[in-house]
């Protein structure tokens, strides 16, 4: 086989693959998760979700926008309306479990240009010592196609060629891995398990999953409270400024007040963590504050426990 011809086959094989992904990650939006017509049954299958499914969920979740609105991840999702002290019609959490900023940022944005972002945008950003950023599984397809181009122009006018390369690396190989994924028997099984208990219903049960979005916190008897302090991988304040960026644009363009906030560690882990902060956690944490003040942002370090 020719070159020529070997290329036009993996060019082939690559769009076939990538209109699977997308229509695969299309599977479960607009499914009624959260808002009221949502039943406890339906809520009791999105642990069960991978980070696309979850997201998508939140971003139908409402038709009108509320006036507050929380975005992160398992760090976040169990903030409710009560533990703010508003009414549940004033508030949503949007935090996707196994997300980062990355994926806050995009649901932000997705939001605010289907016309239902809330007014007040609360984010929280992972402490800097777990070192966390991994990328924007929703939206799915050409959205998330140009946001990857986005990336790589934005980081190669800001960072260099070379991270621009890594970054157009890295983002082939999240393609590539949220396709592989699709074939997962028991994330698949999942999905028709979540669209099944939305048709079935289940009067009478209860579920950790509130219906503003957010999710009890259960407790272990007995916690693991260790916490080892990671590296950033080498793009991780590159994607930080970008996203700080791109919030503060959309902040002047839909008139939002933004809020962002590092998430705090545990009691026992803080004064350990702040006697001895790692270089790479108070480099990112410095950026991060430089960032948000040049972009008037309100943004707020982790707060000693």
């Amino acid at each position: 086989m020719s070159l020529r011809r070997t290329i036009l086959v993996i060019a082939l094989v690559f769009f076939g693959a990538a209109c699977l992904v997308l229509l695969l990650g299309r599977l479960t939006g607009g499914m009624p998760a959260f808002d009221p017509s949502g039943t406890a049954a339906t809520r009791d299958m999105v642990d069960r979700l991978p980070e696309y499914d979850i997201a998508a969920l939140k971003f139908g979740a409402r038709a009108l926008a509320p006036s507050y609105g929380v975005f992160g991840n398992s760090r976040s999702v169990q903030l409710g309306a009560n533990d703010l002290g508003l009414k549940e019609a004033e508030f949503f959490n949007y935090s996707v479990p196994g997300g980062s900023l990355r994926q806050s940022v995009a649901l932000v944005g997705e939001l605010a240009r289907a016309g239902s972002v809330p007014a007040t945008v609360i984010v929280s950003v992972d402490h800097f010592e777990m070192a966390f950023m991994s990328r924007s599984a929703f939206p799915a397809g050409p959205r998330r196609w140009w946001r990857a181009v986005q990336d790589v122009v934005w980081v190669a006018d800001r960072f260099g060629l070379m991270l621009a390369l890594r970054t157009a690396a890295d983002h082939v190989f999240g393609e590539w891995r949220q396709f592989s994924t699709s074939w997962n028997v028991a994330q698949v099984w999942s999905r028709l398990s979540f669209i099944r208990a939305a048709f079935a219903g289940g009067a009478g049960r209860t579920s950790r999953w509130r219906e503003d979005g957010s999710r009890v916190l259960v407790a272990e008897a007995v916690r693991n409270m260790s916490f080892v302090r990671k590296e950033p991988f080498v793009l991780h304040e590159a994607f930080l400024v970008k996203d700080l960026h791109e919030l503060s644009e959309l902040s002047r363009e839909f008139n939002l007040r933004v809020v962002l906030y590092e998430t705090p560690v545990d009691p026992g882990n803080d004064p350990r963590l702040r006697a001895d902060p790692t270089a790479a956690a108070t480099r990112l944490r410095g950026r991060f504050l430089r960032e948000c003040s040049d972009l008037a942002l309100r943004c707020h370090p982790a707060p000693s426990c």
